[in-house]
């Protein structure tokens, strides 16, 4: 059931009293579903709570990664008509598309879900240490890749991002750039 309030970890919140409603192009009139404006306290603190999420859910295994993924299927598979209406009341495109957009949207998680399964995709390597060697001795190196999954930050104004957000770089995203590691907010990262 759509509520039109935000979630904010896990809880429906709705504290501020300004409401949007969508616009059906087709038509070019306002839906009838009411959503709130989430206040820039409720933004931070879901940007808080998204930033502690991520701490946890990085160690989680693999196997609760897939189970997480999958009971998002279910949830999509479960709204199917309401999800399918909503879509074209606000696009504007026939619920076929809708349809469509859904099956695809389950295909990429499902496929998603075989990867994390499979653990291959942390490409793990170790290059052992060499204690004895003439010049300088060389130390263990392990490399490992770490899952991020999806990450969205549609719709945000800038002053609604908290600065740990624009700032801090929490998620840890770099980039290599010929041998030099770039983080994300570093001028260069974005070259």
């Amino acid at each position: 059931m759509i509520s039109g309030k935000n979630y904010i970890g896990n809880k429906l919140k709705a504290s501020g009293s300004v409401t949007h409603k969508t616009i059906n192009p087709k038509l070019n009139n306002k839906n009838t579903s009411h959503f709130f404006e989430a206040k820039v306290e409720e933004v931070n603190h879901a940007v808080e709570l998204a930033s502690k999420a991520f701490k946890l859910y990085k160690n989680v295994s693999g196997k609760q990664k897939a189970a997480f993924l999958n009971t998002i299927v279910d949830e999509i598979l479960t709204l199917d008509s309401e999800l399918t209406v909503m879509f074209a009341l606000e696009s504007g495109l026939p619920e076929g598309r809708a349809q469509g957009e859904s099956i695809e949207t389950i295909g990429q998680l499902r496929s998603f879900t075989d990867q994390i399964l499979k653990e291959d995709w942390r490409n793990n390597s170790i290059d052992e240490a060499i204690s004895n060697r003439s010049r300088l001795a060389k130390s263990d190196i392990r490399k490992t890749s770490i899952l991020l999954g999806p990450v969205s930050f549609q719709n945000f104004s800038q002053n609604l991002l908290t600065s740990e957000l624009k700032n801090n770089n929490p998620l840890n995203i770099e980039r290599n750039i010929n041998g030099i590691t770039i983080r994300e907010g570093d001028s260069l990262f974005n070259k």
